[in-house]
C-alpha cells in the first residue's frame, strides 16, 4: 500500500502545535470536503496527551493527530494518507 507520511514538531505542550493541528484539519475540510465525518481514537497506552482524527475522501483515508512526547520534551503533529483498507504494515 502506498502511504504518505508528514510530521512537524514543537515545544512541548505548546498551543502552536493546537494551533496548527486545528488550522490543518480546517483546511483539509474547505479543501477535500471528507466523506465521512471525523472519527475520534483516545485509546493510547502511554499518559501524554493525544488527540487523533480520521477521514475518508474517495476511498483514501486522512489521519491526523497531535502527540505530546515527554521523553522528547516535544509535541508532533502527524498527518498520514492510505487508500481505505489498506494496511501500512
Amino acid at each position: 500500500a502506498q502511504i504518505y507520511f508528514c510530521s512537524w514538531g514543537f515545544d512541548y505542550r505548546s498551543g502552536e502545535a493546537r494551533q496548527f493541528f486545528r488550522e490543518l484539519e480546517r483546511e483539509l475540510i474547505s479543501c477535500l470536503k471528507p466523506s465521512s465525518a471525523p472519527r475520534e481514537d483516545q485509546q493510547v497506552n502511554h499518559p501524554d496527551s493525544f488527540v487523533h482524527q480520521t477521514y475518508t475522501v474517495n476511498g483514501v483515508d486522512l489521519s491526523m493527530s497531535v502527540k505530546d512526547k515527554s521523553p522528547l520534551q516535544k509535541t508532533f503533529v502527524f498527518f498520514r494518507m492510505q487508500r481505505s483498507g489498506a494496511s501500512g504494515r
